[in-house]
């Protein structure tokens, strides 16, 4: 991971939550790429269309249509090649079976979406100090 910025995708199929999400990083103001998928499948394409730097993390929706979030995080721990991408699932859902399921699936994170700005702003900043450490012992967090 680049110590200059941090590659982020965001995987939403709501068009709000991904230019909030974009509004916060800006607010934030610290060096971030980032790219945006509307659901899994176009997440995976891109993936596998990237050949040099890759996401330092994938900021991950649960309920898409195409392929959700579930299917899209198998698939990503299902490529060994994509093993030192964190994945942060990024959803309003939230049931502490379907978090624990996720976390043996691979899934790194668990942030539920706050209800508001300044909560969202937080929890932003929270998971980029995260993903900068480079953290990959990092105990699974939930943020609701």
């Amino acid at each position: 991971m680049s110590t200059q910025h941090i590659f982020l995708l965001l995987v939403d199929d709501d068009e709000d939550d991904r230019v909030l999400f974009e509004e916060v990083l800006e607010d934030l103001g610290q060096k971030v790429q980032l790219k945006t998928a509307e659901h899994g499948l176009d997440a995976v394409k891109q993936l596998e269309n990237l050949t040099s730097h890759r996401p330092d993390a994938i900021f991950l929706d649960l309920n898409m249509p195409v392929m959700d979030g579930h299917e899209c995080l198998k698939y990503i721990r299902s490529k060994s090649s994509y093993d030192d991408i964190k994945i942060i699932i990024y959803s309003t859902s939230y049931n502490p079976e379907t978090v624990k399921t996720l976390e043996v699936e691979g899934a790194n994170h668990f942030i539920r979406k706050p209800s508001n700005y300044l909560t969202l702003v937080e929890v932003i900043k929270n998971a980029l100090s995260i993903i900068k450490r480079g953290d990959g012992h990092q105990k699974f967090l939930i943020a609701t």
